[in-house]
């Protein structure tokens, strides 16, 4: 399909169809209900309601919703419509219409960059151990009011476990963790807090990051590929619509890095929910690659001579030990807000959370919440600090 053309369909069938649609169904609710009264519902039941009341029954009609519901709702959120609050998103779906998922793989950026910056300009690379790999956190209340985190470097073969002594522990740790209870807390977590952390879902959002040598693209044999990539190179993303909606968000949507990286050939596949855990179950990235990446790969740019990638790696979240999950998402049913809040209630003035899932405003589940909150909660720890100074001066 053309520009045009798309534009006219996604105007048609998701911003003037399906989410006025959403947004009907939600004003409606609320004009009988309050707002804490409002009927939760999930974005896959009014996309069934939607295509019914719209008699939608042309099938590449409702795979290209499936598409667009993908590359808007499932990819950005980290998870599936069936399981994503209408309630608690629809205000954010409907505000960012016009806009587009943060750029990657930009020259000169990312968190890596990011980070190495700020422990240079702070001077504290000595004071960061990694390889660490948290075992425990002993909060009791002791006569010295220390908090004992227990360790093991996860490099070192002997496993023993390392103490360290502190007043005050900020716990930052990705909410997976926290609900695969892999670190032991003693005394247990408050009644609260453990029940926060088994409300709030962890969703998850792959990539298959793609990238070709110059050799390679030389090749007579990537001419057309070549030639179709150049075509498009003022395109941010390539989408597919496919003729199933069992296929419909599996490695359907790729970010064009190389518009934003200086030219390298490189294309990112996105995907994310109940799709990307399948993908993760399969053990072999090169059987991910060549049955559902590269056929879509090929239909996209309507040749059969994609050729193989120099390299390419699939990430894998969900069971990634350090972090099993993406990052959280408002889910049907759950008071994002409330719950958000009780993960980030600091438990005695000494043991402190942060992290996306801490933020109860609109940036949750991103950088810029956890960024946030470790910032408040580093601010809150100096408070804390500063005043059993001055009262051990006294």
């Amino acid at each position: 399909m053309d520009d045009h053309s798309t534009e006219q369909l996604d105007q048609r069938l998701y911003y003037n169809g399906f989410l006025r649609y959403v947004e009907q169904q939600q004003q409606q609710s609320m004009c009988s209900s309050t707002m804490s009264e409002v009927e939760d519902v999930d974005y896959d039941k009014l996309l069934r309601q939607y295509k019914a009341e719209e008699h939608i029954e042309n099938e590449f009609y409702s795979q290209y919703l499936n598409m667009l519901l993908n590359t808007n709702l499932t990819i950005p959120y980290a998870a599936d419509p069936t399981t994503l609050s209408v309630r608690s998103t629809c205000e954010e779906v409907l505000d960012q219409t016009d806009t587009i998922l943060g750029l990657t793989s930009v020259p000169n950026g990312g968190n890596g960059l990011a980070i190495k910056k700020f422990v240079n300009d702070a001077a504290i690379d000595g004071k960061i151990k990694i390889n660490a790999v948290v075992k425990s956190i002993d909060y009791t209340d002791n006569q010295n009011d220390d908090i004992i985190v227990t360790y093991t470097n996860s490099v070192d073969d002997t496993n023993l476990p390392i103490h360290v002594k502190a007043s005050t522990v900020l716990v930052t740790v990705p909410l997976g963790v926290l609900k695969s209870g892999l670190i032991q807390f003693t005394p247990i977590l408050p009644t609260y807090k453990r029940e926060a952390i088994d409300t709030m879902q962890v969703g998850t959002l792959n990539k298959y990051i793609l990238y070709w040598d110059d050799e390679t693209m030389a090749a007579l044999t990537s001419h057309s590929f070549r030639t179709g990539w150049n075509s498009i190179m003022d395109r941010t993303w390539l989408c597919l619509v496919t003729t199933h909606t069992e296929t419909s968000n599996i490695f359907t949507t790729f970010f064009n890095n190389r518009a934003y990286n200086g030219g390298k050939y490189v294309l990112t596949s996105w995907i994310a929910g109940c799709m990307a855990e399948a993908m993760e179950a399969v053990d072999d990235d090169n059987a991910v690659l060549l049955k559902y990446v590269m056929p879509h790969l090929c239909s996209i740019f309507g040749t059969e001579d994609v050729p193989l990638p120099t390299k390419s790696v699939m990430t894998r979240w969900r069971t990634d030990q350090y972090s099993l999950g993406s990052y959280s998402y408002r889910s049907v049913h759950v008071n994002f807000q409330e719950v958000a809040t009780a993960l980030g209630r600091t438990i005695d003035h000494k043991l402190f959370f942060a992290g996306e899932h801490t933020t109860p405003d609109e940036w949750g589940g991103t950088t810029v919440g956890a960024y946030q909150t470790g910032e408040d909660a580093a601010n809150s720890m100096l408070g804390v600090l500063s005043s059993s100074r001055s009262a051990r001066c006294i």
